[in-house]
């Protein structure tokens, strides 16, 4: 199955991340938290489900904090949402399907589609307009 690493940029997202992390439990393989000058208790929030938290120096550069939280990730694909998304239960089964047939076409065997096996996270919001009915 492929990893996907979740890196998220953070500052004072304590009233979001929590509902954040827990949308996408189950579904990373990797979480890094990069935390850029939080003073309220995101690090204690983040620290429940990951110990690569990494204080970034802000330094009016989104990308540079963006980059910094990539170069920490070590799996094959990354997946950064902002504190505030939340991956509902449909786009939560869309991206298991999407795992199992990126698997499927590598070859390997499909993972089972537990959600509470593993302390992993990423959200997925599929913005494709649906098809149109060709019957």
């Amino acid at each position: 199955m492929i990893t996907i690493s979740l890196c998220m940029i953070v500052k004072n997202e304590e009233e979001v991340l929590e509902r954040c992390l827990n949308s996408l439990k189950g579904l990373m393989d990797e979480i890094i938290i990069v935390d850029t000058g939080s003073t309220d208790s995101t690090k204690e929030i983040a620290a429940r489900y990951t110990d690569k938290i990494y204080d970034f120096s802000w330094c009016d550069d989104f990308a540079a904090a963006r980059n910094f939280s990539f170069s920490k990730a070590t799996q094959e694909y990354i997946y950064a949402p902002d504190a505030d998304e939340v991956l509902d239960d449909t786009n939560r089964r869309r991206f298991m399907m999407l795992k199992a047939a990126a698997a499927a076409a590598q070859g390997a065997e499909p993972e089972p589609a537990s959600f509470e096996k593993r302390p992993r996270l990423t959200p997925f919001i599929n913005t494709a307009p649906n098809p149109p009915d060709t019957t």
